[in-house]
């Protein structure tokens, strides 16, 4: 399980706001994310989506 979230984590910061959207995100929590620093963008987008497949996985 390391080893996808690692992956998730570096696709992370190449995450357009279309696939955020497919992930759930609103446009107003995209556009918040998108004013911080790029390593604070990586950690929130990556953190989102382990949630999301987390919750799926259960």
């Amino acid at each position: 399980m390391r080893r996808y979230q690692t992956a998730i984590r570096r696709r992370a910061g190449e995450a357009t706001d279309d696939q955020l959207r497919a992930y759930g995100m609103s446009n107003h929590e995209i556009m918040r994310i998108r004013t911080l620093p790029r390593e604070e963008q990586v950690e929130i987008i990556a953190d989102y989506v382990l949630d999301r497949v987390f919750r799926i996985l259960r």
